[in-house]
This record gives C-alpha cells, structure tokens and sequence, in this order.
C-alpha cells in the first residue's frame, strides 16, 4: 500500500438552490494525490445523481457518508443481503442495505495518473453532486473523509479548501475537522470582499473528517 505524501482538495458548491425553489446546490470536487507509490485501487465516487435526505438518513445510521469508497470496502458483505433479511437479521439487512443505497448513487473508477516525478505518483480525481438541505433547518452539509482507503498516511498532509456561496453563512460551530483520536481541527473561514464569497480551510496530518455546514438568509432566493 502507498504512503500518502499529500492530498489537495478543493470544493467549489454553486448556489443552484437560489434558482431551484430551495432544492438542491451543486458541488463540485477537484483532488490531487501525490504517493510514494503506485494506487492502483478502484473507487467509488459520487455519480451527480445525490441521494435524498430520507435515503441519507440510513446512510448515516450505519456510519456511512456520501464520499469516496475504495470497491472492496463498500461492497464487502452485501452479497448476502437476502438471506438476512429471509432469516430475520434485521441489523445486517439494515447495514447491507444501506451500503447498497449508497451505491446506487456512486459510479466506479480509477485515480487518473498525471505525472510521476522520481519515486513520486500524481493522481487527479475529479466528481461532481448535489447536496439537498435538512428537512427542519434548511442547512446544508459538505463532508468528506481523507485521505482516501487504500493510502497509509504517516508523515504526509492533508489540505481542504471549500469554496461556498454568495450570501451563505457559514456555521463556524457546526463546520469541523475531526482526526482519528476524536480532536478537532481548527479551520479558518474567510469571507471574500469582492465576490461575497466564504472560503474555508484545514490542514492537517493525520486521518481526519471534515464538515463544512452553511445555510442562506431568507429571503435570498431568485424571485
């Protein structure tokens, strides 16, 4: 397995919801690995086609999230999803069958090669989907877990940069990094003079989570 020597992500969320009737927003996902090693490993990443909110719900029952997934891990015992339902095993048809739902909503690929300098691999990664806001709040949520499975992250470093709308506010205490001893990773958050537009950022070295959650003002939708 290749060592992680850095993850770049950047997110750019288009405010499709202003125009749609509070719908849905658009995202966009641009990201570059650089390993000390070959990734030959295949993923699964968002189609364009989210899921809704109720299906999204199961997912996160079972501690899943709507992210990239190596194949063998998100597929790794569905296959017997009929017979625990046929013999009564509510809690593995309730796992199995939200590993399926998010599958139905993932299309399979490989990381694309960009460039190999010496003993170092470049991959580019490009995927693009909808997030709909919760049913109560109206608040909507980027999340996302790296680096991805199948790299080992010793020394390497991991940057987000999400890239959110005009006229969203983002919730600095809802938006958080959480690294794999449960700390919290402190993000910075900037708001862009000229555009309106909020930027936030982590860095980290470790395998962290990461949140961010904004919502709109009323009153900001194309009327």
């Amino acid at each position: 397995m290749a060592n992680l020597i850095s993850q770049d992500m950047t997110v750019l969320v288009s405010s499709t919801s202003r125009y749609n009737g509070n719908q849905f927003d658009e995202v966009y996902v641009k990201t570059t690995i650089v390993a000390d090693g070959q990734v030959p490993d295949e993923y699964y990443v968002p189609n364009g086609e989210s899921l809704p909110p109720a299906a999204m719900a199961l997912i996160r029952s079972q501690d899943l999230e709507y992210r990239p997934y190596r194949k063998d891990v998100l597929i790794q015992g569905t296959e017997n999803i009929q017979e625990s339902a046929k013999t009564g095993d509510p809690v593995d048809t309730v796992a199995d069958s939200a590993k399926l739902m998010l599958l139905s909503a993932l299309r399979k690929v490989s990381l694309t090669q960009v460039a190999k300098v010496g003993n170092k691999f470049v991959y580019d990664l490009s995927y693009a989907y909808k997030i709909y806001p919760e049913h109560n709040t109206g608040k909507y949520e980027f999340a996302v877990r790296l680096p991805f499975d199948g790299i080992k992250m010793v020394n390497g470093q991991l940057k987000l940069t999400v890239v959110t709308p005009d006229q969203a506010i983002v919730n600095p205490d809802e938006t958080v990094g959480i690294d794999d001893q449960g700390k919290e990773i402190q993000e910075t958050i900037t708001k862009l003079s000229k555009s309106g537009k909020s930027v936030t950022e982590f860095s980290y070295r470790r395998d962290p989570d990461f949140v961010v959650s904004y919502s709109y003002p009323k009153g900001s939708e194309l009327k």
